[in-house]
Parts: structure tokens; sequence; C-alpha cells
């Protein structure tokens, strides 16, 4: 079978997804982890080091599901992509009709224009055109016009980034496929709602993200200062255990569901016993993830100027029993589950997007019918 291979890093841990396709579609196999730290934002660095790591991972699920990797996806981290909205006008010599060569010909002037002479355009996604004045939010293929405006983003690496990316690969005689901006991999690990408001949540070890579609826009931060990492801590520090132990506790007993206050669990501690009950373990747990979790959201409304939005969450809570009803009971808001319910990373929504590159194709039905083929696969050949 072919398969197909997405790769996310975060600060403790390697994230792997796996597929096979299937026609024009693919079935996903799984989610894979390694526990490789990634502490110090060098991906060349940590490439070079941990690259036969990886493929090891990489074979050893080839070998479990019988397939072949043929296309391999990198999410970049966020320090390394940069991100513009940009809006201008392409004028022409004389009046066009509007066809996928010409609406890529206008993609490449804006890149030209606004992304520096170092820099690797990794998507370009149109939101708005405008002909004569008229603002179209779909793609005006066949129709005529002087000049053709776009309101567009733009999600960038250096060049040099990008080329030893695919050096590392190629050490490890892999075909390096695509680098995919984190924006997007988060924002297509959830179900796309194109007509509606959307926020992809995303909670790593040390960071939870978010990336908003607002009204054929794109919000996206930094990242805000909350992750497993914090969980943990707080763990350790309420029940005085080290966080060593309060991490495989909470692996073990963490749960958003009601849980009997007489199952207690005994944790040894150095030279101790304590016993604990699970009810008082996942009450503390669930009172320091929501306020957390609450403070996260509001942010979100200052930052989108918007209250009232779908809400989906990927990360770390997501394998926890009662997580998804937990977050209805406390933001009040319509919460979807994820493209894949248990992912605990972005893996599974880079491979969605290299593989089927949702907001960047443009599909040209006036065209002849063999040339359609060849916008449609134009990266498979």
């Amino acid at each position: 079978m072919k398969g197909i291979c997405s790769i996310v890093l975060d600060k403790d841990k390697v994230f792997l997804a796996f597929a096979c396709k299937k026609g024009k579609s693919y079935f996903f196999l799984k989610e894979e982890e390694i526990i490789i730290p990634f502490e110090n934002n060098d991906i060349i660095k940590f490439l070079n080091s941990n690259i036969s790591l990886i493929d090891k991972k990489i074979r050893e699920s080839e070998k479990n599901f019988s397939f072949k990797t043929e296309e391999l996806y990198l999410q970049s981290p966020w320090e390394l992509t940069n991100a513009r909205s940009v809006n201008d006008t392409i004028p022409f010599q004389k009046k066009q009709k509007v066809t996928s060569k010409v609406v890529s010909q206008a993609k490449k002037y804006l890149e030209d224009k606004f992304l520096d002479w170092d820099e690797q355009c990794l998507h370009h996604i149109i939101f708005d055109y405008y002909l004569e004045g008229q603002k179209q939010t779909k793609v005006p293929l066949g129709m005529v016009t002087r000049k053709l405006g776009l309101n567009s983003f733009i999600f960038s690496v250096k060049n040099n980034v990008y080329r030893e990316i695919e050096g590392a690969f190629e050490n490890i005689d892999r075909d390096f496929t695509a680098l995919i901006a984190p924006q997007i991999g988060i924002f297509c690990s959830v179900p796309l709602k194109p007509q509606l408001d959307l926020v992809a949540v995303s909670m790593g070890y040390e960071k939870t993200y978010f990336v908003a579609k607002i009204k054929n826009c794109f919000y996206f931060d930094k990242g805000f200062d909350f992750g497993q990492k914090d969980i943990i801590q707080a763990l350790a520090e309420k029940f005085m255990i080290t966080p060593t132990l309060a991490d495989e506790v909470f692996r073990r007993y963490a749960s958003f569901r009601e849980t009997p206050y007489s199952k207690e669990i005994t944790i040894k501690k150095e030279d101790s016993y304590l016993q604990v009950s699970t009810q008082s373990l996942n009450i503390f747990l669930k009172d320091f993830i929501k306020n957390n979790i609450a403070d996260i959201i509001e942010k979100i409304k200052e930052k989108t100027s918007k209250a009232d939005f779908i809400l989906s969450f990927v990360g770390r809570l997501n394998e926890k029993e009662g997580f998804y009803n937990f977050l209805r009971e406390i933001l009040g808001l319509e919460i979807i589950i994820p493209i894949q319910a248990s992912a605990v990373s972005s893996a599974l929504g880079c491979l969605d997007y290299g593989f089927y590159r949702h907001f960047e194709k443009i599909l040209d039905n006036n065209a002849p019918f063999l040339q359609r083929i060849v916008n449609t696969y134009h990266e498979y050949f």
C-alpha cells in the first residue's frame, strides 16, 4: 500500500501520524510518539541528531501495516514560520478571463512582492477576490477583468531552513514532500466548517495555541503559557510528590468523568505511602484546568472580537474520558470533536492538509478535461 506520514515536534516528544492512500482520499492508521525532547528550537540540529530514530519508527509502522511511505510532511515550528496578511491588486495589460492559471500568476505576483528574497512560500490562501472593485468570496473563474485584487494569507519559512530539512531526510533516503505551517496543521485537525466561525485550540507540553477562522480571516497567537507541564507541576505541588510521579498519576488516573469517592489509589512516595481518592484528585485537576482554559478562551474572544464560535480542542487532554463534555459544561460553546477524537497532537491535521490542500486548490471547471486533471494532480507529477 501507498502510505503517508506526518511529523510534529513538541518540547518533550515527537508525534507521527500514519495513513494509507485510498483513491483520492486516505484512511487513518495510527498516531505514534517518540520520547525525544525538542528543547532549543533548532530544528536542523534536532533533525540531524534524531532523524535515524524517526526513520526507525517510520520503518516499524511500514512493516506493521504493510505500506511504503510515499508522502512525508513535517509541521514547521511556530518560531520558524512567518505569516502575513496581504492585500493588493494585480493589473493586466488588457482584459483577461480569470482562469486557474491567471489566479496562480496573481498569487506569484503577491509572493514576489511581499516575501523577502530568502523566503520560501509554504501556503498562499486566498480569502477574497476583487474584480473591478467588486468583492468575490469564490474563485471568479470565467469572469473578464482588467485587474484582479486578492486578500490573502501567506505562510513562509527561510529558504536555507527548508533546504536543510530536505537534506536531513535525504540522508535517510526519504523524499520529503512539504513543510506545513503549524497554524494550518492545527486548524485542519478539526472538521472544517467553511461558512461558520471556527476556533481550533491545541494544547502541547508547554504552550497552548489557537487558530481561528472568523469571517474569512485567520487569527492566531504565539501561544499561551499553559500546557501539560503546568498540570503536572500543579499536581506535584498539591500532593507533595515529584513531577515524575505526578506525571504517572496523571496518565493513569486523570479523568473528567464522575468518579466514586470510595475509590482510592495508593501513591508511593520516597519513604511513605499516600492515600488519595480519585474523586479528590480529579476535582482538583478539573478546577485547575477549568480556570486556565476559561482564561484562554476569554483571551481568544478578545483577540477575535467574537464572543460566540464553534470550538474544537486538540492536544494532551483529548484522550481523557469525558473531556469534551467537560468543555461543553464549563464554556457554554458548541464543541466539535477533532477528525480523530483521541489525537494528542496536530500530526493528523498536518497530514490531512498535506494530502488535500483544502485552501489552495483552484479548480477551473471551464478548462479542458485533461487540463483539469493536471491542475488537480500536478503535485504528483
